[in-house]
């Protein structure tokens, strides 16, 4: 553990404190780096951007700064720009009682930066560094904690997650990610207060998840908690039987090498995928209705929705496909629509960690990933041997019916049975000879 230093922030970053610092003092007023920034410095990592507080109220921010936008004002929170940078630029305050569970009822500004550090949720956040000189400033023993891995509250832990719920789910997240421990009065006052994350809005409590399923070592922040049993408050239906089971699958998730084009949201969707599941042990069959009502609760994305759907439905399809081919009763044609699909990597990548979960064989989910990469594209989608238009002159009518022929035919093509439009032609002719024969209907 190191005392932070701003010759180890990168650059730019260094570049738009110092403007944001120095632009302060032209009105008399000091600014200071704090939260996460300082704490990654401490921890020895990179911080991906910095948060600065000093005790000029909003207006005076404002007229400093050509563009400042308000992300809070009312608690003293604007956006300003500085040396190609984004900045978050809070006011000191100090608060008073948090009536509704999530934000102050009063707010003063003109705080010393002690009072400012005394609001804030735990000592690793509340450390201070001053860009301009490099003095840092530590008035809750930040430093020391993290030194000792521990996670503490600044002050009394079930008063603090009295004030905002969400913190139960930030203790959780800086747990996983800063691999810190917390201390037994902090784990006391989190289960004390743990119906204060009722109060928490569905939104809030979405994002929390996702940057804790984005993070380091998601696993060990669900476990704790679940260990807390503050799922039972934030996600009220959640299955907590198989919760184990989901760890293992997350975890063979992390271990299971990823695709380098995945992006966040392919990873984000296979945890939601796991966490949410109704049923780990049952892979067939429709969606459980609870399991969509849990995902439509964290009102996600329609992309993000779209995404696990798929997912879900992907892995039973896959599973009941890799069954038949265990009995050899599945066509090539089943495969390569299965391949086709849109989540295909990602539903390979979900069944593998279930199954790895369930210390399941991968023989034949092996073998179908690897044909699906040697396919190549031609294979996987060939020009159609006829289409809509080709039926109608031949005299059929359009309805239902088209869609359905035109799918049996191209299930022909992808199984090797046909591979030219006159087999097609001929193929069709049988077909719709044989629905308007004698016995048909």
């Amino acid at each position: 553990m190191r005392k932070p230093s701003i010759e180890q922030l990168a650059p730019e970053l260094a570049t738009a404190a110092r403007t944001v610092a120095e632009t302060l003092a032209t009105a008399g007023q000091r600014a200071w780096i704090v939260g996460g920034a300082v704490r990654d410095l401490a921890l020895g990592r990179a911080p991906k951007e910095v948060d600065m507080a000093s005790a000029a109220p909003p207006e005076e921010v404002e007229a400093l700064f050509t563009r400042a936008l308000p992300l809070g004002r009312n608690f003293g929170t604007l956006l300003v720009s500085a040396g190609g940078c984004e900045v978050e630029l809070t006011t000191f305050r100090s608060e008073a009682s948090y009536s509704d569970g999530r934000r102050p009822d009063q707010v003063r500004w003109g705080a010393t930066l002690e009072e400012d550090a005394l609001r804030r949720d735990f000592t690793a956040n509340a450390m201070y560094l001053d860009p301009l000189t490099g003095e840092f400033r530590d008035p809750t023993g930040g430093l020391e904690d993290l030194a000792g891995g521990r996670l503490v509250t600044v002050g009394g832990a079930a008063d603090r997650f009295a004030e905002d719920g969400l913190r139960l789910l930030r203790l959780a997240r800086f747990a996983a990610a800063l691999d810190l421990a917390p201390t037994a009065a902090v784990l006391e006052g989190a289960r004390k207060a743990a119906a204060n994350l009722d109060n928490v809005s569905r939104e809030r409590i979405a994002q929390e998840l996702e940057r804790l399923l984005l993070g380091p070592a998601p696993v060990t922040g669900l476990r704790l908690l679940a260990e807390l049993d503050l799922f039972s408050h934030c996600l009220p239906t959640w299955n907590a039987l198989d919760a184990e089971l989901r760890w293992q699958a997350l975890d063979e998730l992390e271990l299971d090498v990823a695709p380098a084009d995945e992006v966040a949201g392919e990873r984000l969707a296979l945890g939601i995928a796991i966490l949410l599941e109704a049923d780990p042990a049952a892979a067939r069959g429709a969606c459980s209705t609870g399991q969509e009502e849990l995902l439509a609760s964290l009102r996600p994305s329609r992309l993000l929705t779209r995404q696990v759907h798929e997912l879900w439905t992907g892995r039973r399809k896959l599973e009941e496909f890799s069954e038949r081919a265990e009995e050899r009763t599945a066509g090539r044609a089943k495969r390569l629509r299965l391949f086709r699909g849109a989540e295909w990597a990602p539903t390979v990548r979900l069944a593998r960690a279930w199954r790895r979960a369930q210390e399941r064989p991968e023989r034949i989910l092996a073998a179908l990933a690897a044909e699906a990469r040697a396919i190549s594209q031609d294979e996987l989608w060939p020009a159609p041997l006829l289409t809509a238009e080709d039926l109608k002159a031949a005299g059929l009518q359009p309805g239902p019916r088209f869609g359905e022929l035109l799918e049996e035919l191209e299930d022909a093509q992808l199984d090797g049975e046909l591979d030219n439009r006159a087999q097609a032609e001929e193929w069709l002719a049988l077909r719709t000879g044989e629905q308007s024969g004698p016995d048909a209907g």
